[in-house]
């Protein structure tokens, strides 16, 4: 893939979910930081987690917090 179709890919992730909240869960560390990274560059809020567990726990804790 060419730097112009990332900015295209880019650009319409921008474009039709900007501004929205996803959840990433990736246990490598590196894989993490550079795909929250590009999610964030594309306009989206990132939350990061390391594994599905606390992935889990983290949408758990945020759908609760969110129907109080």
């Amino acid at each position: 893939m060419s730097f112009d179709d990332l900015s295209v890919v880019e650009q319409k992730l921008r474009h039709e979910h900007g501004g929205k909240r996803v959840l990433l869960a990736e246990d490598h560390r590196l894989n993490r930081e550079v795909t929250a990274e590009l999610l964030h560059n594309a306009g989206l809020d990132v939350d990061a987690a390391i594994n599905g567990i606390e992935a889990v726990a983290m949408q758990c804790c945020l759908s609760s917090a969110l129907a109080s």
